[in-house]
């Protein structure tokens, strides 16, 4: 490597330490790999089932509503376009695993609704051994209370971020912590938090 070019990497890594301190930027880096090998991990476990974790996501959302949403409820919660939520449903209704219906008093929103096709996929998948076993791995480096406050910072992340990176499509306002506080209400019906 010649001396100028040294020169130029030790400045430009200079630049960047002064604009973000260190400890935030091994933060941005943690975030960003800790993503691509979970995305790289729930894409495997989907490839089977033809999806993707973000059509997973979907399915789920609305398993975790009580089975049935309509659109914009889907797309805000989500942090996607409209237009990415009704492709998915076009594919998901082609596919047998939701129904879509025009709601009777406003005939402009659509319900999706998840069939006993998509309720069979998601039982499935929620019992598949790789899940298990990428839920162990998950499990294993924090209990119960930290996923619960992982879960609370990366919602405020997403949040914020997806702020950024929808700008330019439809406006979206949603709130992951929604689709969380059903899961943390059933956990503390059922006794509590507990750490492991």
């Amino acid at each position: 490597m010649n001396v100028e070019f040294e020169s130029r990497v030790n400045s430009l890594l200079y630049e960047i330490r002064e604009l973000t301190p260190e400890v935030f930027l091994k933060a941005n880096l943690s975030i960003a790999f800790a993503a691509m090998a979970t995305e790289q991990a729930f894409d495997k476990m989907f490839r089977k089932y033809v999806l993707n974790h973000k059509r997973f996501l979907m399915l789920h959302t609305l398993l975790e509503n009580g089975g049935s949403m309509i659109m914009p409820e889907i797309t805000s919660g989500m942090h996607v376009s409209r237009q990415a939520i009704a492709l998915t449903a076009r594919v998901f209704e082609n596919q047998g695993l939701i129904s879509r219906t025009m709601e009777e008093k406003d005939r402009r929103i659509i319900r999706v609704t998840l069939t006993e096709k998509g309720l069979e996929l998601i039982r499935e998948i929620a019992l598949s051994e790789y899940r298990k076993h990428v839920h162990n791995i998950l499990m294993s480096v924090v209990n119960e209370r930290e996923a619960m406050m992982l879960t609370d910072i990366l919602d405020s992340l997403a949040e914020k971020l997806s702020s950024i990176s929808i700008k330019n499509q439809s406006e979206t306002s949603g709130n992951f912590k929604r689709r969380f506080n059903t899961v943390k209400a059933k956990r503390l019906e059922q006794g509590g938090e507990k750490d492991e």
